[in-house]
Order: C-alpha cells, then sequence, then structure tokens
C-alpha cells in the first residue's frame, strides 16, 4: 500500500506491455501517468507514495527529469510494488544488489602507484570488488575459449550501450550483477592461456563498470573498480595486459581532471608512460590516446608549449604506427575522437590565449559531426565545449545553436560528468544584449535544478 494515500497499485497493471517497456527504461514518466490514471491519484497523491514533490513528479511526467539515483529507484519499486527484475535489478528485492567496493582519492593515487611499479602477484592484493562476490569452488566448473569469448561480447555490448546513452541505473546494476558473477569464475579450472584471456577479459568488464559508475557520479565505487581492473590486468598473462592497465590509467586521468585535479591527473598518466615504457608492448592508438590527455593535462595546468607538443606527438605517433593491433578498448580512438580531444585542449588554453578558440571550434565541429547515434553520449560531451569555443570566437549565434543541442541531448542521456561543462558554458557567456545567449543560459539553469 502507498504512503500516505491508503490507495494499493494493482499488481495487474505491471504486466502490460507499454509498462514492462517503461520499466525496462527506466521511463517513470511514463509509469506516474499510468499508475496516477488507473489510481485515480493526482500527483500531489502519487509523490507522497514515493517520496517525490508534486513538481518533481511533474517534471518526471513531461520527460523533464530522469530519476538516475538508485536509491530513489528502490524506493519508488518498494512504494509502487515494482516487480525488481522488471526495474534490471538482481535478485527478488530491488534492494539487495550489493554496492561496490568504495576508495577515496588519495588512497587511490597510491594504491595505483603501487599496483603498476610492483612485480605482478599471483595472489595480488585483496581489491574492494572482491569483499561482494560470490566466489566459485575451486574444480566445480572448468572454462574454455568460448567463455573468454562470450566475457569480450558482454563487455562489448556494455560499452557500445556507454557510448550511445551513458551509465543509465539499469546499464550500471546488470553490469554489477555480471561483474559479480563473473569474478566467481576466476579460479575455475582452466588451461593457462584460457586463464590469461578470461582474467583480461574480465578486467576489461570492469573497467567498463568503472566508467559507468563514474559517468554517474559514484566516484568512490569508480575508484574501487580501477584498482581491481588494474590488479587483474597485470595478474593476467595475455600480452595485451599492459595496454589496458594504461587505458584504466588515461580513465582515471580522466577522473581527474573532471574533479579539477590535473596534478593527481599528471600522476596517473605519467605512471600509464612508465607502464607503456617497461611493460609488454602497447598499441599505437593507446600511446597515441595517452599522449592527447597528455596534452589535456598540460592544458589544464597552464602548461600551453606542453600541451601542444603532447597532442603533436600523438598525431605522430599514429603515423609511425607499430606496436600491437588495436585492442577493443582504444576502438573508440577515432578520427573524431582525436579531433574532440585536441579541440578540448585548444579551448581550455584559449582562457588565457584567445587565438587558440578558432582553431578549437573547428576541431570540435569536425568531432561533433563524426559522432553518430552510436556516440550519443561522447558528442554530449563535445557539444559545451564547442560553444565555449564558439563564444571565444565571436559567434555568439552559433554558440546559442550549439548550446541548445547540448541541453537536448543532457535532458535524455544521464551523464554527471556533462555538469561542469554547462557550468563553463555559463561562465562563458558572458556577453549582453543577447536575448537568445540569455535565454539559453536560464534554461540551463531550470535543468539544473530539475535535471
Amino acid at each position: 500500500m502507498g504512503r500516505g494515500t491508503g490507495r494499493d497499485v494493482d499488481a495487474r497493471l505491471f504486466d502490460r506491455r507499454d509498462v514492462r517497456e517503461a520499466l525496462s527504461d527506466h521511463d517513470f514518466g511514463t509509469v506516474f501517468r499510468v499508475v496516477r490514471e488507473e489510481a485515480s491519484l493526482t500527483q500531489e497523491q502519487l509523490g507522497l507514495m514515493v517520496g517525490l514533490s508534486q513538481a518533481r513528479v511533474s517534471a518526471v511526467e513531461r520527460g523533464h527529469h530522469r530519476i538516475r539515483d538508485v536509491a530513489v529507484v528502490v524506493r519508488i519499486a518498494e512504494a509502487l510494488g515494482i516487480p525488481a527484475p522488471l526495474l534490471g535489478f538482481p535478485g527478488a528485492a530491488a534492494g539487495a544488489a550489493a554496492p561496490f567496493g568504495r576508495l577515496s582519492r588519495r588512497d587511490l593515487v597510491n594504491a595505483s602507484i603501487g599496483l603498476v611499479l610492483a612485480a605482478p602477484s599471483a595472489a595480488g592484493p585483496v581489491e574492494p570488488l572482491e569483499r561482494f562476490a560470490t566466489r566459485a569452488r575451486r574444480g566445480e566448473a572448468r572454462l574454455g575459449s568460448a567463455d573468454v569469448a562470450a566475457v569480450e561480447s558482454i563487455t562489448a555490448e556494455w560499452r557500445g550501450r556507454d557510448f550511445r546513452s551513458g551509465g543509465t541505473v539499469v546499464h550500471r546494476l546488470a553490469m554489477r550483477a555480471q561483474v559479480e558473477t563473473l569474478h566467481g569464475l576466476l579460479g575455475a579450472r582452466c588451461s593457462p592461456e584460457v586463464r590469461a584471456g578470461f582474467e583480461l577479459a574480465f578486467a576489461d568488464l570492469v573497467m567498463v563498470a568503472a566508467w559507468a559508475e563514474y559517468d554517474a557520479g559514484e566516484y568512490d565505487s569508480a575508484r574501487g573498480l580501477w584498482m581491481s581492473t588494474l590488479s587483474h590486468a597485470r595478474r593476467s598473462a595475455h600480452p595485451a595486459r599492459t595496454d589496458l592497465v594504461v587505458r584504466a590509467l588515461i580513465q582515471m586521468s580522466h577522473h581527474a581532471l573532471h574533479l579539477g585535479r590535473p596534478g593527481d591527473a599528471l600522476r596517473f598518466l605519467s605512471l600509464a608512460q612508465t607502464a607503456a615504457a617497461t611493460g609488454r608492448p602497447v598499441s599505437a592508438l593507446t600511446e597515441s590516446y595517452l599522449a592527447s590527455n597528455l596534452g589535456w593535462c598540460h592544458a589544464a595546468m597552464g602548461n600551453g608549449k606542453s600541451a601542444l607538443r603532447a597532442l603533436d606527438e600523438g598525431d605522430s605517433l599514429l603515423d609511425t604506427g607499430g606496436g600491437l593491433p588495436a585492442p577493443p578498448w582504444s576502438h573508440h580512438v577515432t578520427g573524431s575522437e582525436r579531433a574532440g580531444m585536441r579541440g578540448l585542449a585548444l579551448t581550455v588554453l584559449s582562457r588565457e590565449d584567445p587565438r587558440h578558440a578558432a582553431p578549437a571550434a573547428r576541431l570540435l565541429a569536425r568531432a561533433a559531426a563524426g559522432f553518430g547515434p552510436e556516440y550519443d553520449r561522447t558528442r554530449l560531451m563535445v557539444l559545451p565545449v564547442l560553444a565555449i569555443a564558439l563564444l571565444r570566437s565571436g559567434e555568439v549565434d552559433s554558440a546559442v545553436a550549439t548550446g541548445r543541442q547540448a541541453l537536448d541531448v543532457a535532458r535524455r542521456i544521464p551523464s554527471v560528468r556533462v555538469r561542469p561543462r554547462l557550468r563553463a558554458l555559463l561562465a562563458s557567456a558572458d556577453q549582453t544584449g543577447n536575448s537568445d545567449l540569455a535565454h539559453l543560459k536560464d534554461d540551463i539553469r531550470a535543468w539544473w535544478t530539475t535535471g
């Protein structure tokens, strides 16, 4: 029975196809409307049931707000009697999903240095993830090459969903369940070759889960998962293990830059350089991406010459080629991604030197145009930066149009990471006398309060 209303929600409601489809996508706007119609509830009454204000219920129904917080989803499920499997929760109860391990920022820096520089160990450290995973007893299962291929296929699907739509609640919960299930198979019997492949494939899946947690603002969980990625990658005997270590450290540098800590980002990237120089061979694509991220990091620290030198090095590494074939975790480093990285770094530099703004805008426009629907979330991250570069180039009308595009995409794709970029757009939009720009700023602020 719902809280404060004295009315039950008919359980048969959740057998309807439209309701099931809405729940699978966590489209609570549709769910709220159907529940209110069937139970003759006002928005205020439904809000009392699920613990939301009438204004928030209205925003959800109109599509102006998406519910992303797991705790809120659990509360709604319990209040309305929604079967947990329809929401993508593993187990019988919505609240039964085990949390991932958590790690502080300081511990992340220190532990990652220890993991990368220490000699590989068969035992390895006790990762936060392992405290929550279901362990399989040795000898109960045997793994083969088909199992490795299955994990790689699962990971590719999750990575594709992340690029398309970001770390939705369903996305993250389902990955948590799969990570914990697969973790229990790490002790299964198999050949050395299969073990190397399975451990690396598992590490890659954990890295995708870490990025989804980061994209949703669950930073402590992301840190714990990145540490698990480093540990499992280093334990693997697979030839691409160092490449994956480097890629995880690049992700960790992204996280540090997102939080405004370029010093930490530089530590992670320097550690990645050390790993690439002392470990197994690394693909040219990953080395190029590492150099491009160093360019962004130096730009954030105000080191213009170092930034441009690193960006040029990234381009030259691709021209020379060599190293391993591109691994699956670097397939997204396309021409559009590289243009976006260089454009981002130049936009950061344009704060002090406006001459960088126009070339940054050209690069970012090329990147945005090159990202198709399969990279919708990536395009979302580019658009606010492009709007900033256009503003600094004096192209206010184009900047407003681009800012509108960014806001439209942000309304339908959940990503905490876009907020600092929209905040930076607000800070850059200080021109006076342009009513369209003023309206855009008002709309971004309105989205901020309901999004």
